[in-house]
C-alpha cells in the first residue's frame, strides 16, 4: 500500500516555501498518497499546479481563539474535526510553520508514524515573537523526529537562537531541482542584436531580494562604462516601486521586469551571468538551477550560497554590501575568461530528494 503523507503549511503562495513543498510533492506523488493542509493564505494559481493526486484542504481557526493564546488555539483546531486531524499518516511534514501559531499547533496535533520539519526558515529568527507563538513553535519542534533543513548554514544560524534544534537529528537536503526541459526558444533573443551582455535574476519582487539595490548597481555600472541588459523574472508587491525607480534613473531601456515566466530556467540558460542579491535565503534554489544550466553565478553570502557555489571555481560569493556587489559584478562583466571557466565547472545533478523519499517510505520512527 502507498504511504500516506500529510504536508502542513502556514501558507501556499508564490515564494520559496511553497515552491519547495510543490517540488517535493511532485517528486513523491506517483508513489505516495499526499494531503496538503494549509492554515493561511493560498494562491489559487499555485494550487492549480499541484499534481492531480494531491488532496488540498484548508484549516481555518477563529481569530478570537488565536488571540486568547496557545491552549485556546489548540482547542479550536481540535474542534474543527478536520479529517486530517483524524488520520494516522505514515509521515507528517512541516513544510512551513514559523512564525505561525496555528500551523505550528496543527503540526503538533496531527498524527504520523514519523514527523519531519522540512523547511526550517528564518521566521524562527523574528526577534519579537510572542510567548504564545514561541511556545507553539517549541511544541512543534518537540514532536519532530527529524529535521531536513535546506542548508547547514541555515540550521547553524537557527540553532544559535533555538538550542533545542541541536537535539533533533538533522539531514541537510538542498532544494530539489527539476531536470531541464526540452530546449525552449531563447527568451533573450530579442535583446541579442546590440551585442550587450545579459544578466538575469529570478526572484520575487519583494524587499528581501534587494532589487532596488540591483537597479542602483546597474545605474552605477552603466555610468562607469559597463553597458548591459538586466532581466528580472518574477512578480511581487514591489513592482510599482521598481517601475517608478526605473523611470527615475533612466534605465527603462536596460533594466527589464519580465514578470512571471513559465520557464525561468530558459532565461538562466541563455544568460551571460546569473545574479542573486538577496539579504535572506534558506538555500537559494535558483542558484542550483542556474549552475545546472552552466550559467556563471554571482550571489550575496546568504545561507546556502557557499554550500552551492565553490567561490572562484563555479561562481562568486560576495558580502551583502552594495559597493562590494558593484565591484564584483563589474569585474565579472569585464572578464569573459572567468565566465567561460565557470561554465565548464561541474553542475549539480539534483536527486537529493531520493533521501527524503526513502525516509518517508514507512517503518519505525526516526528516533
Amino acid at each position: 500500500m502507498n504511504a500516506r503523507i500529510l504536508f502542513v503549511a502556514r501558507e501556499f503562495t508564490e515564494g520559496g516555501a511553497a515552491y519547495l513543498a510543490l517540488r517535493h510533492m511532485r517528486h513523491m506523488a506517483e508513489s505516495r498518497s499526499i494531503d496538503l493542509l494549509v492554515t493561511g493564505p493560498v494562491s489559487e494559481g499555485l494550487v492549480g499546479q499541484l499534481p492531480p493526486s494531491v488532496s488540498f484542504a484548508r484549516l481555518e481557526v477563529n481569530e478570537e481563539a488565536v488571540k486568547q493564546g496557545l491552549l485556546a488555539t489548540r482547542e479550536a483546531i481540535v474542534a474543527t474535526g478536520h479529517p486530517c486531524l483524524e488520520t494516522e499518516y505514515d509521515a507528517v511534514i512541516g513544510s512551513s510553520l514559523s512564525p505561525d501559531i496555528v500551523a505550528s499547533a496543527t503540526f503538533a496535533l496531527c498524527r504520523g508514524t514519523r514527523k519531519l520539519v522540512v523547511l526550517l526558515d528564518e521566521g524562527l529568527l523574528t526577534p519579537m515573537l510572542s510567548d504564545n507563538v514561541r511556545a507553539a513553535l517549541q511544541g512543534a519542534l518537540v514532536t519532530a523526529d527529524h529535521l531536513l533543513p535546506v542548508s547547514q548554514g541555515l540550521l547553524d544560524t537557527l540553532a544559535n537562537m533555538w538550542p533545542a534544534l541541536r537535539d533533533i537529528p538533522a539531514t541537510v537536503i538542498p532544494p530539489p531541482i527539476e531536470p531541464p526541459r526540452d530546449r525552449e526558444p531563447d527568451p533573450l533573443a530579442p535583446y541579442r542584436g546590440d551585442g550587450r551582455l545579459r544578466v538575469v535574476t529570478v526572484a520575487r519582487l519583494s524587499p528581501e531580494k534587494q532589487l532596488l539595490m540591483c537597479l542602483r548597481i546597474h545605474r552605477r555600472l552603466r555610468d562607469s562604462g559597463h553597458d548591459f541588459h538586466w532581466h528580472v523574472v518574477g512578480e511581487g508587491l514591489e513592482r510599482t516601486k521598481l517601475e517608478q525607480e526605473i523611470v527615475a534613473l533612466g534605465m527603462a531601456d536596460r533594466f527589464w521586469l519580465e514578470g512571471f515566466q513559465e520557464s525561468p530556467r530558459a532565461w538562466m540558460r541563455h544568460a551571460d551571468l546569473f545574479v542573486l542579491c538577496s539579504r535572506s535565503e534558506g538555500c537559494p534554489t535558483v542558484i542550483r538551477e542556474a549552475l545546472a544550466e552552466g550559467t556563471p553565478v554571482l550571489s550575496t553570502d546568504v545561507n546556502g550560497a557557499r554550500e552551492l557555489i565553490e567561490d572562484g571555481v563555479t561562481g562568486v560569493v560576495v558580502p551583502d554590501d552594495e559597493s562590494a556587489i558593484t565591484q564584483a559584478l563589474g569585474t565579472l562583466l569585464a572578464d569573459a575568461a572567468a565566465r567561460a571557466r565557470f561554465r565548464t565547472a561541474e553542475a549539480p545533478q539534483g536527486g537529493e530528494t531520493d533521501a527524503l523519499v526513502a525516509r518517508l517510505a514507512g517503518g519505525p520512527r526516526l528516533r
